[in-house]
């Protein structure tokens, strides 16, 4: 997994050419500014590690909230996928 910040500093997911905006998933990692939250997402990677990859499979599923069968492969369940959000 290839982390990266783009558009000021928000955290994404490369996925293939594309950049996956996975600021969403680490937002309640304790931070004031991008070099906290890396280094926080390091601490805690083994616990993020998972949610970023469903995340980055879930935009590459096009993205749509509807592609109900998409979400189930990437998050297992909906209440994950709900936790997620």
């Amino acid at each position: 997994m290839k982390l990266c910040y783009f558009n000021d500093f928000t955290l994404g997911v490369v996925k293939g050419d594309a950049v996956v905006d996975v600021s969403a998933v680490v937002r309640d990692i304790p931070h004031t500014g991008p070099h906290n939250l890396i280094n926080g997402l390091i601490e805690r990677f083994s616990q993020y590690r998972g949610k970023l990859e469903k995340a980055a499979d879930f935009a590459a599923c096009g993205n749509s909230r509807v592609a109900t069968e998409c979400l189930a492969e990437a998050f297992g369940d909906l209440d994950l996928f709900d936790e997620w959000m």
